[in-house]
């Protein structure tokens, strides 16, 4: 969607963060907000990628937290962090911060974000023309034996 870029970026900016990222959960970068230089998304968008598997590792082993709900990921100190949201199975916002005043606030906030991008990704997009469908011809194979179809396959 053409409304997600410009969405990350006021958020960003709003936040203060230092990079804010739509990535999909392979690692897949789909839209990126920020003051990192270029060749630094790619990492950030990895190490959310690979915070998103680890988290589905272990969540395989206490069980599901909180089922039908986001689920959050942090990582950090208290100089600067990461803060990832879930906003289905498939999609994240990361979100790249410097030190926080108040990180529950912060985290809402990310949240707030995480659901706007989500309603832009379940609105309809306007469907690609695509030619009619072929139709075959039932008497392109009228004349071929069942013997002939089984040779085909024989090896």
């Amino acid at each position: 969607q053409p409304e997600i870029a410009p969405l990350l970026a006021r958020c960003n900016q709003e936040l203060g963060n230092q990079a804010t990222i739509l990535i999909h959960r392979d690692g897949q970068i789909l839209a990126k907000a920020g003051t990192l230089a270029e060749d630094d998304y790619p990492s950030l968008a990895a190490l959310v990628a690979g915070m998103v598997a680890a988290g589905e590792s272990l969540s395989s082993l206490i069980g599901e937290i909180d089922p039908g709900h986001a689920k959050q990921l942090n990582f950090g100190s208290s100089s600067r962090g990461i803060y990832a949201v879930s906003i289905n199975n498939n999609y994240w916002i990361g979100a790249a911060h410097g030190s926080l005043l108040n990180p529950g606030l912060y985290r809402m906030q990310v949240r707030r974000l995480a659901l706007e991008v989500e309603r832009l990704l379940q609105k309809p997009q306007a469907r690609a023309i695509s030619a009619p469908p072929r139709k075959s011809d039932p008497r392109l194979f009228n004349d071929i034996t069942d013997e002939e179809i089984d040779q085909l396959f024989d090896i």
